[in-house]
């Protein structure tokens, strides 16, 4: 009892897949069909990231702090991300989601963090 009681204070694998899949559909809403418009990328950064804070503090953990990282680019375009990383791999967690649309490509990374 004492472990599973021990996992609901945590971010489990159904846990991130269920994030995963609403902040997929989410940011599929915010993107719509659009082309890529320099003058509309902050707009979509900060409704992205708004709804992906609302999605982790859903899960209501008292003890953790979110940190969210958006970025948005035209299709075709060429990025590559590194990150090292200093926590706890039993409680800490990066989530990251990837969304392509015809003209977009979107890179959210969830860090959900325990204090």
């Amino acid at each position: 009892m004492a472990s599973k009681e021990k996992d609901k204070k945590g971010w489990d694998e159904a846990s991130v897949e269920q994030l995963t899949a609403k902040l997929e559909k989410e940011i599929k809403d915010v993107l719509e069909e659009s082309d890529f418009q320099s003058k509309f990328v902050n707009t979509w950064v900060d409704k992205i990231v708004e709804c992906a804070q609302g999605l982790l503090k859903e899960k209501k953990l008292p003890n953790y702090k979110y940190i969210t990282d958006c970025i948005i680019l035209p299709r075709g375009s060429g990025y590559k991300k590194n990150t090292a990383f200093w926590w706890q791999p039993k409680t800490d967690v990066a989530i990251t989601v990837k969304v392509d649309t015809d003209h977009l490509h979107c890179l959210v990374v969830c860090y959900c963090v325990q204090v």
